[in-house]
């Protein structure tokens, strides 16, 4: 853990030391580690949490999402109004970390079912998951991660605000959060006659802090003359001149309790904004619409455009197939909508490796000689993986039982090392008691099997059948009872035996 001194005079930090003041702790400028700060600071300013759980220093798409996108400009512009951050991190070399926090990651990562590395959870106040996001492409920019992260993001807690008399009412200050037909400025007249001026802007720019945050401004000018800032603070300790709001079409109505009611029409000439729009699409990614009809075209679009992908994102299924082409959810309701349109299930296309077979050879770090082309006969797991990668640990107790009870059976196991060190490998191996050969030529994320197979990211889990050819590249969802499957299936005759003799 480190603290960050920016640009203070020598002389202010021995004061700071010597008086015992306490700082913020942050992991990195604007990020928090201190998960019940965090809900703290997000029940006090109305924002939601933004989790990340990460490997700073073995993980390389925590790196890059690191590099590419959480120190943009993009994201320091824009997040830190929107989320509270909290950085929750699992490095490999902890000696700049309390044992609070790392007790702190292993409990978080429990609690929030945390598989792999990087993941981001975005939470409410109480610690209740709204939204997560595993992994990290280089394809994506920063714009777009923060769109979308932005996207899924959903409001902050229920605003409670007391009355003239102390008690908590919840008028009001939840339709002003909620409402976006607020944004723009009102103007009015209280009771006894001083004119108001309350502008809302989204942005937190102008003269009234961002909608869903603690504080709201109103400026209006007194009779004698001279500017008067009105602070009403909704989730804030201090409640000054707080009172009820009530919203009907164009008019806002505040019952103050010095002012009397104070009534406000929008006095920028503008109707109330309606609810934002869905972009329109005209392309399903993955799905070719040539092959249909004209109208069967339009109506799957318009069903695509129109139906709602639950997956977290609040986009429609077209809006998430063309923001997330991985997303399996959009994915499955897309092929949904155009089997009930035309009657027939979309074919997904064929991935070029799969039914084909691999070129892989090489000499095991144990010395043996392997040729995946002599292993036919035999079910083979091709597991690409690395001593430092998280996710691929937490699969080797499951690889393992699978190995014991199916390798009898003819079940063979082929590692494909991403590490860039042979002794800390050939020292896992032996720790891990892991039989299996395992390729290794220093060379990481340059790995020369994995980089003729477009490897990205581990663990990638690849199956090939007993004649030899890929048939799964997502092994690692219910590895044991597909070996199982491939296993039982027989080798087809080869054609020359079934040629009858002359």
């Amino acid at each position: 853990m480190r603290i960050a001194f920016r640009s203070y005079h020598p002389f202010a930090l021995i004061l700071l030391v010597i008086g015992g003041l306490s700082l913020t702790v942050t992991a990195d400028e604007g990020w928090l580690v201190d998960f019940a700060k965090a809900k703290a600071q997000s029940g006090k300013e109305g924002k939601p949490i933004l989790m990340e759980f990460t490997g700073s220093d073995w993980c390389p798409p925590c790196k890059a999402l690191h590099k590419n996108v959480l120190t943009s400009d993009v994201f320091k512009q824009q997040m830190p109004k929107k989320f509270i951050l909290l950085k929750l991190d699992n490095p490999r070399d902890k000696t700049k970390q309390t044992p609070t926090e790392i007790a702190q990651y292993k409990k978080l990562a429990k609690e929030y079912k945390v598989r792999g590395v990087p993941t981001i959870i975005i939470a409410d106040a109480k610690g209740k998951e709204q939204h997560r996001q595993v992994g990290y492409s280089n394809k994506q920019t920063a714009q777009q991660w923060v769109t979308k992260i932005m996207t899924a993001a959903k409001a902050g807690p229920k605003v409670v605000v007391p009355d003239e008399a102390g008690n908590p009412t919840a008028t009001g200050p939840k339709e002003i959060i909620k409402k976006s037909s607020l944004i723009g400025t009102w103007k009015g007249q209280a009771a006894n006659g001083p004119k108001i001026t309350w502008t809302f802007n989204p942005n937190g720019t102008g003269k009234v802090v961002a909608i869903g945050g603690p504080t709201m401004k109103m400026t209006w000018q007194k009779p004698a003359g001279g500017k008067l800032k009105y602070t009403v603070e909704f989730l804030g300790e201090k409640q000054l001149n707080t009172a009820p709001y009530k919203l009907a079409g164009n008019t806002l109505t505040i019952d103050h309790p010095r002012d009397g009611k104070l009534v406000l029409k929008r006095g920028d000439g503008k109707p109330a904004q309606p609810a934002k729009t869905d972009k329109v699409y005209k392309v399903l990614p993955g799905i070719n619409l040539t092959k249909y009809t004209a109208k069967q075209q339009v109506t799957i679009l318009e069903r695509a455009n129109k139906e709602r992908c639950p997956c977290g994102c609040k986009l429609t299924v077209a809006g998430c197939r063309n923001d997330d082409s991985s997303c399996k959810t959009g994915i499955r309701l897309a092929n949904k909508i155009v089997e009930e349109v035309t009657g027939v299930a979309p074919v997904t296309p064929k991935d070029k490796d799969i039914g084909k077979p691999l070129d892989i050879k090489f000499r095991a770090t144990d010395g043996r000689k392997i040729d995946l082309a002599k292993m036919k006969g035999k079910v083979v797991l091709v597991d690409f993986w690395a001593t430092w990668c998280g996710p691929c640990i937490r699969e080797i107790p499951n690889i393992k039982k699978t190995y014991a009870k199916l390798h009898p059976k003819g079940f063979e196991i082929i590692g494909i090392s991403l590490d860039s060190n042979e002794d800390k490998l050939t020292n896992f191996i032996e720790e891990k008691e892991m039989p299996w050969p395992q390729y290794f030529d220093g060379q990481g994320w340059k790995n020369k099997i994995s980089t003729r197979y477009g490897i990205r990211s581990i663990p990638a889990m690849w199956l090939v059948d007993k004649e030899g050819n890929l048939v799964d590249k997502n092994a690692r969802s219910g590895l044991e009872s597909k070996v199982e499957k491939l296993l039982s299936a027989k080798i087809k005759i080869l054609e020359e035996l079934n040629t009858p003799r002359k």
